[in-house]
């Protein structure tokens, strides 16, 4: 799920999209060391159209990571 996250930083709404059609179910895995997830990471990083398509892929929004 690191491809999701790496997408989501970088804004690249088609990568992820096809990510998330093939593995819907990992939308909200956290990755280390922080326990982030792709939501943070687009957000953190500006990226509004990756934010939306997380919201439409049904990700976790009240999920809270190693920083809060």
């Amino acid at each position: 799920m690191e491809f999701l996250m790496d997408a989501a930083g970088r804004g690249d709404v088609d990568t992820m999209q096809q990510v998330l059609e093939v593995t819907a179910e990992n939308v909200d895995q956290v990755i280390a060391p922080f326990n982030t997830s792709a939501l943070y990471v687009a957000a953190a990083n500006g990226e509004v159209n990756a934010v939306i398509v997380l919201l439409k892929g049904q990700v976790e929004i009240t999920f809270k990571d190693d920083l809060q």
